[in-house]
């Protein structure tokens, strides 16, 4: 629920305009304009995703502009093991 506040939050600048009209530029503006972490973003494109569905399922939109945003920012999660097995020995 906090992250889907904050992804609506950072969505800030679609607030006062109507759903209907928003088209893909919009959405991928909100996207672009901050310098979040891809994850972060993740959650935005993930609520507007789940905006569409609603919207569409209400037939308030006739399509799904969410579906053509792209996150931009290069995947920044860590992968890998977090302990290597000499550090897992040493403990």
């Amino acid at each position: 629920m906090i992250t889907t506040r904050g992804a609506y939050n950072k969505c800030a600048a679609l607030h006062e305009r109507t759903f209907a009209e928003l088209r893909t530029l919009d959405l991928q503006t909100v996207l672009d304009n901050y310098n979040l972490s891809h994850a972060y973003m993740d959650h935005i494109k993930n609520l507007l995703n789940q905006m569409y569905r609603y919207a569409l399922e209400y037939d308030i939109v006739q399509k799904d502009y969410s579906k053509f945003c792209k996150i931009t920012k290069e995947d920044d999660d860590e992968h890998g093991e977090p302990f290597t097995p000499e550090d897992i020995n040493q403990l």
